[in-house]
């Protein structure tokens, strides 16, 4: 065969395999998704839907790409986080090696690839273009709270100097404010320069403000409430009509409704005129003897328009002319903060350039400042032949700037859904997503591709999500119209589950209370926790398949609620991890670590004291606390630890004295380290639910000791005021290892949610109202309209608010309400199978009145639930009420009360006769008084307790080698301890690395698994080790063990040790370390009950396995539980 026609067949080779790749791909994907993955020539937008496979579209693009010539390494791929980065990197690499069509070459480019954030990419830019951004190539990355230092720094000598030279423009600035809240302002003016691509043109808009731009933001905000006033009185007109209702005041509603009605287009002055002369109209008499609930509530809804009306004037209280009068006379003190906000930028620059660092915002600056050099950004495109950039409705005004000095025609690939852009806080601007969407629809400058089949939710949460924000999402301040290119279809085929509303009756504040108070908050948390940990339990009974790692409880806000949350659940015997959004910091055992490090700083800290003496660490109950406060009178605490006679606590007291001492001679990081492990707080953590995660937190407090003492910053008091500081801001991200295998359910915010899924999603705390902005003297600023600050006069001695500031004010508050929505749609788009929403309204009548009026029209949303629940009601859904939250909390609190004899503690502290029908009311009894002392919640240890008595307490008198203190070999274990630690070993034994021979040198561990159960155990396909389960009984069952006597449900939890499948029926071990017990076989029992239960497979044998004597025993089950 000649080279010609071998070239040939070669190359038909070639084409026959790229048609069949090309084939198996459109047996894979939608129309749309393939338009996406082969358009070519051409910049594309890829609107994203909720579910819809963006990930994958775009790594399949990248691999056609590179099946068709391209090098991955000529690829720029930005993505949002680190983590998503490491995850698209992954994905790539595998395909790359899966792929018959691409030459191994290319897993090496990969290697070097750009992929990564906008932060990453700067930075490697700087690194190769350091000349054109005129910076040290040797730069280094401050953290933020160095950052946060050196800027503080630069503005004490900023301050300085204007308040030597004085003048006054400085007076009208610090006249009723001083220099300390100067100083706020021109720190909270400069952090808001950082994310501007030209701050001195951005400080020129504001001292050159577009008056007749605030006005109509101003009326708009004003009709909101104008249309508002006007469906109120429609409403009322309507129930008015009613036969025997109110009939003389139909016509006065309706008169005052198309007085409201009329205002919908007239200019500012006129309707700053029409709301200032509104008047109700008058109504006739009425004497109906209709419905006196619907009369009073007729009668309150006219009174709410009348409220609504006046908020809307309230917004136009400034004349044009007054306004613009305003702006005048606030510019000197604008001009004097402008100047000290440079003079500190400029001396921070020099800073920085002296010691040759840069922050994370800089490296955005300093690369723009780059790709403004042409030869720069020329080099730069020349680099990446293909852009793509990921999350891009997340894109700030700056990163925006960066990426368009990369972009050639059609070598662009923008992905991301703008409903889900939900960090405006972190500079994110999602009106630049709709700018290109807009562009791109008309076929200027590229091509956009819509998304919208829904691969992850069931057909009933698509439905759902759909009816909600068809409603919620209209254009205008909602920034987003859920039009055919936002609306989900379902793409899954699966009908799922009807959406659950379970709503908590609370009356949690009158709705004229703008406050929220956040007792009642926590008390709103709790409730809804009791309410899911009861919906959760009765899913678990419901699906024997359902495991805790397949339910997430998500809440729209963190503040007050996560901790709490997780503390109900828990204590309702859900394991759960809860995610804390306000950082590491917030994580349990982060803050008992912290607690016991300011301890050792401070040991007259009693607020730290109390947290480590109650602690597993020293372990005192509630009682000997209350003891010990009472011996420790009016001093310190801590004296009276030193004086105890405890042994615990002498014992602690001297471990104190030893940790003040080497925290003086120990580098940080290395004492943290040993104390985490002296104290076993390591252990215990990693024991808890989400363990590895748990235990990664602590590894992460030591790494951020150990960088900061490499910064010579000091010392432990130091770094105590620096995590401070930290968490103040905002916190620092907590170690992200909690992993599909931690069977726990995952409580965590809407933001920390975005890009997760779980097939049950409790969406809570929807009652919880917007946040609304602060009526103080902070600062006020817009992107895209400059900055305000009050006008404080010194002529008047009064402070106003100006033109500029009211208009940025409406203009962040409509933001910040389109924002809620989009966190929503974030929310409840998590749910693959099931979705229940939990909500606690502050006024069940109010908020109930507002939802059916919002059918026809809709309103002012003030919470999320104003926005869910018109479509709940338009769908039909059912909702379910419960007990008011602080009628479920109380009860739930006095479950757990410590009981006491209630009629003596009543009469010792009488000072005088009691009341005897108030005694008799005091001490009613329960029903079934007998039972009030079983407990509703055992683990399984505690229910064969109960019924068979206390168990012996065993002592070994040898510790195992594999367990022994090298520095006190001759140690002695309990029982417990001993059973402890061999449990861990035998849980976390590599069985593979045993099915194939590996050496076992311990001889006890070797022998379980040498024994006839531990091969069969390893000769099992499925094996199930520290199982944990929760099981509730019913009052018949529970009483049906013995002597447990309760009518009530009790919960049983346990944790079985290992079980396996031999012919599709289990076998179950528990490890023992002691001899042989009878209560030992109930305990089998139980669990043997649990497994089946939770399963629907029967349990064909059962061994108690004595670690002792190396031997197994079997279980008779025949007289067990049914």
């Amino acid at each position: 065969m000649g080279a010609e026609a071998f070239s040939q067949d070669l190359f038909c080779d070639i084409i026959r395999h790229r048609i069949k790749v090309i084939g198996e791909a459109a047996m894979r994907f939608t129309e749309e998704q393939r338009a996406a993955i082969d358009s070519r020539g051409e910049n594309l937008l890829i609107a994203a839907a909720a579910g819809s496979g963006k990930t994958t579209v775009l790594v399949e693009r990248v691999m056609q790409l590179v099946a068709e010539g391209a090098n991955i390494d000529d690829m720029l791929i930005v993505t949002f986080t680190r983590a998503s980065a490491a995850d698209l990197r992954a994905k790539l690499s595998q395909r790359l090696m899966d792929a018959e069509n691409v030459g191994p070459e290319q897993s090496v480019r990969l290697e070097r690839a750009t992929i990564g954030t906008i932060h990453g990419f700067c930075a490697e830019l700087l690194r190769s273009h350091f000349e054109a951004a005129d910076i040290s190539p040797g730069f280094r990355v401050l953290d933020d709270a160095n950052a946060r230092r050196m800027e503080d720094e630069a503005m004490d000598e900023a301050m300085e100097e204007a308040y030597e030279a004085g003048g006054a423009d400085l007076d009208a600035l610090d006249y009723g404010r001083g220099p300390k809240k100067v100083r706020a302002l021109a720190l909270e003016l400069h952090r808001a320069l950082e994310s501007r691509c030209d701050p001195e043109e951005w400080l020129e808009i504001s001292a050159n403000p577009d008056c007749g731009e605030m006005l109509e933001i101003l009326r708009q905000a004003a009709l909101i409430y104008v249309e508002e006033a006007a469906a109120l009185c429609e409403t009322a007109a309507k129930l008015a009509a009613l036969p025997d209702v109110l009939p003389g005041y139909v016509d006065a509603l309706l008169a005052d409704a198309g007085s409201l009605n009329a205002c919908r287009d007239m200019t500012y002055s006129d309707l700053r005129t029409a709301l200032s002369d509104f008047q109700q109209a008058k109504v006739k008499a009425s004497r109906g003897e209709g419905d006196e609930q619907l009369r009073e509530r007729v009668k309150a809804m006219r009174k709410s328009a009348k409220e609504t009306a006046a908020s809307a004037a309230g917004y136009l209280r400034l004349s044009e002319e007054d306004a613009l009068e305003d702006m005048a006379r606030v510019a000197p003190a604008m001009r004097a903060l402008a100047q000290i906000v440079l003079s500190a930028e400029e001396k921070l620059s020099a800073m920085k350039a002296e010691e040759g660092v840069l922050s994370y915002g800089d490296l955005e600056k300093m690369a723009l400042k780059a790709l403004n050099v042409p030869e720069c950004a020329e080099a730069v495109r020349e680099r990446y032949k293909w852009v793509f950039v990921d999350e891009y409705q997340d894109t700030s005004e700056i990163q925006e700037a960066i990426i368009g000095k990369l972009l050639a025609e059609g070598n662009a690939f923008f992905v991301g859904d703008v409903k889900q852009s939900i960090y405006r806080f972190r500079m994110a601007e999602p009106g630049l997503f709709l700018s290109r969407q807009q562009k791109y629809a008309e076929g200027t400058d590229g091509r956009l591709i819509a998304l919208t089949a829904n691969f992850r939710s069931s057909n009933s949460v698509v439905s759902f999500v759909n009816a909600v924000f068809e409603r919620a999402m209209r254009g205008g301040a909602d920034e987003i119209v859920y039009s055919d290119v936002e609306r989900l279809r379902a793409g899954r085929g699966v009908a799922g589950p009807e959406i659950e509303v379970h709503l908590m009756g609370a009356e949690m504040a009158e709705e004229d209370d703008e406050s929220e108070d956040d007792s009642l908050v926590l008390t709103g948390a709790k409730a809804e926790a009791y309410c899911i940990a009861q919906r959760i339990h009765e899913l678990m009974d419901e699906d024997a398949n359902l495991n805790f790692r397949d339910i997430a409880v998500i809440t729209r806000v963190k503040q007050n609620v996560l901790a709490p949350m997780a503390e109900v659940l828990a204590d309702e015997g859900i394991p759960v991890y809860a995610d804390e959004a306000g950082g590491y910091t917030d994580a349990f055992e982060v803050r008992l670590a912290l607690a016991l490090l300011k301890l050792i700083d401070n040991h007259l800290n009693d607020i730290a004291l109390l947290a480590v003496l109650r602690s597993p660490i020293v372990g005192l109950s509630s009682a000997e606390l209350a003891h010990l406060r009472l011996a420790a009178g009016e001093g310190p605490l801590y004296r009276a630890v030193k004086k105890s006679e405890s042994g615990v606590l002498t014992e602690f007291a001297r471990k104190m004295e030893d940790w003040r001492d080497r925290a003086r001679r120990l580098s940080l990081g290395r004492f943290i380290d040993t104390l985490l492990l002296e104290t076993g707080l390591v252990h215990y953590v990693s024991a808890m639910p989400a363990g590895k995660a748990r235990r990664a937190n602590l590894q992460l407090l030591c790494s951020r000791a150990d960088a900061y003492e490499k910064n010579g910053d000091g010392g432990l008091s130091g770094f105590l005021q620096h995590t401070e500081d930290v968490a103040r801001r905002g916190g620092e991200d907590s170690a992200h290892v909690l992993t599909e295998n931690d069977n726990v359910v995952r409580l965590l915010s809407a933001h920390k949610s975005k890009g997760l899924e779980y097939p049950v999603v409790f969406a809570a705390q929807l009652g919880r109202e917007f946040r609304r902005p602060k009526a103080d003297d902070s600062l006020s600023w817009h992107a895209g309209m400059g900055y305000a600050i009050s006008h404080t006069d010194s002529r008047l001695s009064t402070r106003r608010e100006t033109l500029a500031r009211r208009a940025i004010a409406c203009k962040k508050a409509a933001e910040d309400l389109a924002e809620e929505k989009r966190i929503l749609y974030v929310l409840l788009t998590r749910a693959r199978d099931r979705l229940i929403l939990v909500g606690t309204p502050r006024n069940r009548a109010t908020s109930e009145l507002r939802w059916e009026m919002s059918l026809s029209r809709p309103l002012r949303a003030k919470s999320a639930l104003d926005v869910v629940m018109p479509a709940v009601l338009s769908m039909g859904i059912e909702c379910e009420w419960h007990a008011p939250a602080a009628q479920m909390t109380a009860e739930k609190q006095e479950e757990s009360a410590t009981p006491i004899r209630l009629r003596d503690a009543i009469l010792e502290s009488a000072s005088h006769e009691p009341d005897e029908k108030l005694l008799e009311a005091m001490l009613w009894k329960y029903p079934y008084e007998d039972s009030a002392g079983a407990p509703l919640k055992l683990t399984v240890t505690g229910l064969v307790r109960e019924v068979e008595g206390p168990t012996t307490k065993i002592e070994l008198t040898e510790k195992p080698k594999f367990l022994s203190d090298k520095e006190n070999p001759d140690a002695h274990l309990t029982a417990a301890q001993f059973g402890t630690d061999i449990h861990r070993i035998l849980a976390q034994a590599d069985l593979d690395k045993i099915r194939g021979g590996g050496k076992i040198s311990e001889r006890r561990v070797q022998a379980f698994f040498e024994s006839n159960i531990g091969r069969r155990l390893l000769a099992s396909p499925r094996v199930e080790r520290e199982w944990a389960f929760n099981l509730r009984l019913s009052p018949e069952k529970a009483r049906s063990l013995g002597e447990l006597d309760t009518h009530e449900r009790v919960m049983v939890q346990g944790i079985i040790d290992a079980c396996f499948m031999e012919n599709d029926e289990w076998i179950l071990v528990d490890y023992k370390s002691g001899r042989d017990d009878p209560a030992y076989h109930k305990q089998i029992q139980l669990y043997a009950y649990a497994l089946r239960a939770i399963t629907g497979k029967r349990v064909a044998e059962a061994y108690v396995y004595l670690l002792g004597r190396g031997e197994a025993r079997r279980v008779n089950l025949e007289n067990g539980i049914d």
